[in-house]
């Protein structure tokens, strides 16, 4: 119900616009599917993405410099 129920999507679509304001996809399939995996990962991590596995990303594709944002908390992908 969490990540497939289009109502649900559409709730946390509107509030990623309206209360972060950040853009919504203009396509309602591909913006479904992105809230569907932002939905699915905050439901099942309870955050958006778990340190073992952005460790494993960064260990995988290193950064030159070892320079890394991380988790910025006005962009919540």
């Amino acid at each position: 119900m969490l990540v497939l129920d289009e109502a649900v999507l559409a709730l946390a679509r509107m509030y990623r616009r309206d209360v972060l304001v950040i853009n919504d996809e203009d396509d309602v399939r591909k913006g479904n599917r992105h809230q569907a995996y932002r939905q699915f990962v905050l439901w099942y991590h309870g955050r958006l993405i778990p340190a073992c596995c952005v460790w494993r990303i960064r260990d995988k594709f290193p950064d030159a410099f070892g320079q890394y944002k991380g988790f910025i908390p006005s962009r919540l992908a």
